[in-house]
């Protein structure tokens, strides 16, 4: 005798039926109801797009406003790291420029001394060169 499995019964191997998407109402739906409905489905819906595309802008919006203030402070904070960059250079070239002032008026004193030391020998050497002038003969040049 050959074994044969049992078959459970034929409702036992079928899975259960979803339940119905349709409203089950003693009555059939005229197509007006119908109608009704969808029309009221479909502002529904208009209305929550609506909503969502004005939670978008506002979004936007929010996240615009947070975008200029991280720009504004960013454009502060720079601008305080230049000033100072300024402040530190001006201060370099101020303390350069005293340092050409002194040195310049070092070398305009070295000048006058070196003048005011110098003075009585080259007047005199001038004297001497001008006034000191040795007169020979015509004949002798001739020669």
């Amino acid at each position: 005798r050959a074994h044969t499995r049992r078959r459970p019964p034929p409702s036992a191997e079928l899975p259960p039926r979803p339940p119905s998407r349709r409203r089950v109402t003693g009555r059939k739906m005229s197509s007006d109801e119908g109608i009704k409905q969808l029309l009221a489905a479909e502002e529904r819906s208009q209305e929550i797009v609506t909503k969502a595309r004005k939670e978008r802008a506002a979004l936007l919006k929010k996240a615009e406003q947070q975008a200029e203030k991280e720009v504004e402070a960013y454009r502060a904070e720079r601008q305080a790291q230049l000033d100072a960059l300024n402040a530190r250079n001006q201060d370099s070239s101020d303390s350069k420029t005293e340092v050409l002032e002194a040195d310049t008026e070092r070398q305009i004193r070295e000048v006058q001394d070196m003048i005011a030391a110098n003075k009585d020998n080259v007047v005199q050497m001038l004297n001497h060169a001008v006034f000191d002038v040795k007169i020979d003969d015509a004949s002798s040049q001739k020669q």
